[in-house]
């Protein structure tokens, strides 16, 4: 018998944060590039988490949800 690995959704949109992105995702700057998600180190504040659109780079987890692929860095994903 197949072993099943299932695993867990890192990010979750909702349909109109889908259809914005998507809509964000037609203006020529961003032409090619995938929503990123991620945490960085901010000093004594603590984590920040930021927003960016940019290009897949290896070692990336990739989700997708309503026509939207959403990057985030094994860093970011603990977080």
């Amino acid at each position: 018998m197949a072993e099943v690995i299932t695993t867990e959704s890192i990010v979750t949109l909702t349909a109109g944060a889908a259809e914005e992105i998507k809509s964000m995702l037609t203006k020529a700057e961003n032409a090619g590039k995938m929503l990123r998600i991620y945490v960085e180190k901010g000093g004594c504040s603590g984590m920040q988490y930021g927003m960016v659109f940019d290009e897949k780079r290896d070692g990336d987890l990739t989700g997708g949800q309503d026509g939207v692929t959403v990057l985030v860095d094994a860093f970011s994903a603990k977080y």
